[in-house]
Order: structure tokens, then sequence, then C-alpha cells
């Protein structure tokens, strides 16, 4: 995705901001601390993450890291009946999360803590 940053220049008589074109970062694996790095500036304190294809995991070990540790949770998707359950060929997430003490939510195992079974019953509960 394109973007532009303006950089201030001297080098001439009158200063300017010049706008420099160059490509942002891919918000995917090694890009999203990068990405929220240039929105915030700062580690974050709280990041959520799926277990896909690994492009989370490099943002919870981001999170996580000192100097103050933050909170990184890894969602786990493997609850086909309740929503798509999706599982990664390599299992990288989730050895990822046990190296790295974070908190893992299953939605099989943790999901009746999260959604009751009114709600499980009647869909989303939306209506």
């Amino acid at each position: 995705m394109p973007c532009s940053r303006a950089a201030f220049d001297d080098a001439h008589a009158l200063s300017v901001l010049r706008r420099e074109a160059r490509v942002a970062p891919v918000n995917d694996k090694a890009g999203k601390p990068v990405g929220i790095d240039e929105h915030i500036g700062r580690r974050p304190v709280f990041a959520a993450g799926n277990v896909r294809s690994g492009g989370d995991i490099q943002m919870l070990q981001y999170t996580r890291k000192r100097p103050r540790q933050g909170f990184a949770l890894l969602i786990h998707h493997d609850d086909a009946a309740r929503e798509f359950a999706y599982e990664e060929t390599d299992g990288a997430s989730l050895k990822a999360a046990r190296e790295g003490g974070w908190a893992v939510v299953s939605m099989q195992r943790d999901g009746r803590r999260i959604f009751d079974e009114t709600r499980a019953r009647i869909g989303n509960g939306r209506g």
C-alpha cells in the first residue's frame, strides 16, 4: 500500500517539507510491529491475534518483550460447531504461544465461558 511521509529539507534558501513516496509495511508477520510503531510510536500494552497463518506471531512477540511486558492473547479458532474452525498446518502460532507465555483462548474449550448457551441457541445474540 503506498503512503507518504514528510521530510524537512533546509538545504536550499527556503525550508520546505518534501513528501517522500514509499511503500507502507505489509500488515502481516514482521510488518505488523513496524505498522504498530508507526501508528502509536511504542510497544502496545495489549495485543490479540489469531491462529491461522502465523501472521500475528511477530506482533505478539513484540508486545510481550521487555523492558515492559505487554499482554499477548492468541485466539485459537478450533470449534467448527459454533464458528469456522481453522488450524495452521505447522502449529507455529500455538508453539510460539507456549514458548512466549501468551494467553491462549480456545473457542472449543473456553467458548462456553465466552458465549452462554442461550446465545448459542438463538444465534449471535442480536435478535
